[in-house]
């Protein structure tokens, strides 16, 4: 039994563990310990000299003891960590959110069909929306618990400690300027659940909406992409135009909300919320002229 749920869920573990991976190398990357070690290795004067700038350590370090040295004088802080080690994020989403799409879009000229044929529901709007909710909440649901395990790695390394030169702007005009500060952990909880699972859902929904506009496969994987992508690089164009409005346009702007000041928190939702208006509109339109 606990086999067949392995085998059955075995590519959202995938992606969750996947997540969870990047996640921690790219907080580790922050440390600079990977310029550090390609140095030690491959250069012999600087090798022979690091030890200098630690007069209480060694000399000949071996390349472990250069690792433990990095990791223990590094500051580990919740909120940096949690901030760098999700910023990539802003990239892969779409990509992620793309796998769901090839999945309904298999589905759809497979099982999908005979279990339209097969069942009671006549509706094939509801038939659409409702298959591709789980298929999206699955996505969305290992991409969230990824987020969650590294949040509570980030809390046990760094033992709670937080940096208080770090702001973010995603609903501080609902929830007040100090909410961040007094709040930190609810704040990035509450963040965490919108970039990472809302998000994620919104664009694995939109990409089942376009697999049923297209017959190829490598179309239905891009095209949610291209959207995402496109609309960031015109946002920012549009940005010279209309001004600092335009970063609500921008896909990409509630998933690293810091780099923003004043942020009307709605507004950013609004927008964030049109791909999945949008995929509701296509699968309605679909549903009106689908072959079974």
């Amino acid at each position: 039994m606990n086999l067949h749920w392995l085998k059955k869920y075995k590519l959202y573990i995938t992606i969750l563990f996947s997540c969870l991976l990047i996640m921690i190398l790219f907080t580790i990357n922050e440390t600079n310990i990977i310029y550090i070690l390609k140095n030690f290795l491959s250069n012999v004067e600087y090798r022979e000299n690091f030890a200098l700038a630690e007069s209480t350590i060694k000399e000949n370090l071996n390349v472990f003891e250069v690792i433990q040295l990095v990791f223990s004088e590094y500051k580990w802080t919740y909120d940096y960590m949690t901030i760098w080690g999700t910023n990539i994020f802003q990239v892969l989403i779409p990509c992620l959110s793309a796998i769901t799409g090839l999945l309904f879009f298999n589905k759809m000229h497979t099982i999908y069909k005979i279990a339209l044929y097969r069942s009671q529901e006549k509706n094939t709007f509801k038939f659409f929306t409702k298959e591709a909710k789980k298929d999206s909440r699955k996505m969305a649901f290992s991409i969230f618990l990824s987020y969650l395990t590294f949040s509570f790695i980030c809390l046990f390394i760094s033992k709670g400690a937080r940096n208080l030169s770090i702001s973010r702007e995603l609903f501080l005009d609902l929830l007040g300027d100090r909410f961040y500060y007094n709040h930190t952990y609810i704040y990035y909880l509450l963040e965490g659940f919108i970039r990472f699972y809302i998000v994620p859902f919104i664009y694995s929904m939109f990409s089942c909406a376009l697999s049923l506009m297209y017959n190829n496969k490598k179309q239905v994987f891009f095209a949610p992409i291209v959207y995402y992508f496109g609309l960031t690089l015109f946002s920012l164009a549009l940005q010279y135009i209309i001004g600092n409005f335009a970063i609500y346009i921008n896909p990409t702007t509630i998933m690293v909300s810091g780099s923003y000041e004043n942020i009307n928190t709605i507004i950013l939702l609004l927008f964030t919320f049109t791909p999945l208006i949008i995929s509701y509109i296509i699968m309605f339109r679909k549903s009106k002229n689908v072959e079974i």
